[in-house]
């Protein structure tokens, strides 16, 4: 398993969800990962995404997101989410 840095916005991880095979994946790797802090963090943009309608997560198992769907997958290069606060 190679080392993943934490994403340091919302918009970043939005981003990096998009360009992975593998949202799911990509996040259980990511909370395997992080420390208590960054934890903390990252559920905070992902509460946040799926308040804005971006992201889904229905199910989590060993607090960690089992299933993740992108809502909007394809977020455009000039909109960014801050806009949307």
């Amino acid at each position: 398993m190679g080392a993943f840095l934490m994403p340091q916005t919302e918009e970043q991880l939005l981003r990096d969800l998009q360009t992975t095979d593998e949202p799911t994946e990509f996040l259980s790797d990511l909370f395997d990962s992080v420390n208590h802090k960054d934890d903390m963090r990252l559920r905070r943009y992902l509460r946040n995404l799926s308040a804005l309608g971006y992201i889904n997560i229905p199910m989590w198992a060993g607090n960690k997101p089992y299933f993740v769907e992108l809502l909007k997958p394809d977020i455009s290069r000039t909109e960014t989410i801050n806009n949307k606060h």
